[in-house]
């Protein structure tokens, strides 16, 4: 495996993304880092200053890096602090943070509810749309007609024909309907 301090791009000082390597120099950075360093440069390499440098993808350098062990992003930092205990290989973790995948992966990314737009912990997800979120599926406890839980008690119970009312005349408790 190669060193440390070769895992790292010398420009952002991170874990290799996307590792591209200069023919000049044989020096490995990240295709971003590299793609702007030479831009703001005048199109020299930003190790050796060599003029117009030819860069491609240093596939081997990604496959290896793709096999390193990674702990996820939200992994707990302190005492007593909840986290992510997930661990695995780098090719992994963008499968394991995927917001877009509702129950499955990391707890404690944030997405966004499907019903109401809200963003919130994945671990919350499932709670809110059963119990909290406004537009989750709803019956009318009179006479179970189903909508949202916002249309159903904003709207429909005001004007439900089913509606306990209490008898203006006697006080006794009736459908309004009747």
């Amino acid at each position: 495996l190669p060193k440390v301090s070769t895992r790292k791009c010398p420009i952002c000082l991170l874990v290799l993304r996307k590792p591209s390597q200069v023919e000049c120099c044989g020096r490995v950075f990240c295709t971003g880092c590299l793609q702007r360093a030479l831009r703001d440069s005048d199109d020299r390499c930003p190790m050796c200053n060599a003029r117009a440098p030819r860069m491609f993808t240093d596939q081997n350098f990604r496959r290896i890096l793709a096999g390193f062990r990674v702990y996820c992003v939200h992994r707990s930092r302190g005492e007593g602090e909840r986290g992510c205990q997930w661990t695995g290989e780098l090719r992994q973790l963008g499968s394991h943070l995927n917001p877009n995948q509702n129950q499955k992966g990391c707890l404690f990314v944030n997405v966004t509810c499907s019903l109401c737009g809200e963003t919130m912990k994945r671990s919350s997800l499932s709670q809110h749309q059963e119990s909290d979120c406004p537009k989750r599926s709803y019956s009318c406890p009179h006479c179970y007609i189903q909508s949202n839980y916002n249309n159903i008690v904003n709207s429909h119970l005001g004007k439900c024909p089913y509606y306990p009312c209490r008898c203006p005349h006697c006080d006794l408790m009736t459908e309004r309907c009747e």
